[in-house]
């Protein structure tokens, strides 16, 4: 399953895309910014570092910000 996410104006900002037990999170030119372990209810950003628990890769998208 995929999901893509735009902003106000219509832009592809980021893409979720479930894959079994891992939701990632693409920006929109395709650069991973998270990823979310269901099994292990934690989230991760596009570098492997601890974000927090539950699904919090929407957050990782403005990760450069």
């Amino acid at each position: 399953m995929s999901e893509y996410i735009r902003d106000e104006k219509g832009r592809l900002i980021g893409q979720r895309i479930e894959n079994g037990n891992v939701s990632y999170m693409r920006d929109g030119q395709g650069k991973l910014k998270g990823q979310y372990i269901k099994s292990a209810d934690k989230t991760f950003d596009g570098q492997g570092h601890y974000v927090g628990p539950g699904d919090q890769t929407l957050r990782t998208l403005d990760g450069d910000k």
